[in-house]
């Protein structure tokens, strides 16, 4: 990774969408770019009421369409100029691991912050806490 480049955890969310024009700022003002990252994976298995572990049946293609469109439409609410700067990324996997390992060598990884609230505000999420604790570049989460 260029240490120019900033990149940002895209995916449906609001948050999301504020992390990417945030970064998409810092960029143009710094002279870097962006890697849009959307990280699709099956959902986890579901406990039935029996006991028995199910595994919920989600095309792969599908869910890697919901990501590609998760970062286009992302990039298209971006301000005029904005796009330019920025990649589109989509990977497969856990994205703790797959953001971490995009970010590596980044100028910084950029996150959306999904909780709300005084309490809930105190709190990150799991992908947002992994990558604050174990990045090897500045992280920062932008509310939505």
């Amino acid at each position: 990774m260029n240490e120019t480049t900033i990149v940002v955890g895209v995916d449906e969310t609001d948050a999301a969408r504020a992390a990417l024009r945030w970064a998409a700022r810092h960029a143009r003002d710094a002279g870097g770019t962006v890697a849009a990252v959307a990280v699709w994976q099956q959902p986890p298995m579901l406990a039935a009421g029996t006991g028995e572990m199910i595994a919920p049946v989600v095309d792969d293609a599908e869910l890697e369409a919901d990501a590609r469109r998760w970062v286009s439409d992302a990039v298209a609410e971006l301000p005029a100029g904005a796009a330019e700067l920025v990649e589109g990324r989509v990977a497969h996997g856990d994205p703790k691991e797959v953001l971490l390992d995009q970010a590596r060598g980044a100028a910084m990884l950029v996150l959306g912050n999904h909780r709300h609230g005084r309490v809930a505000g105190a709190l990150l999420g799991s992908v947002a806490l992994s990558c604050a604790h174990h990045a090897d570049c500045p992280v920062v989460l932008v509310p939505s």
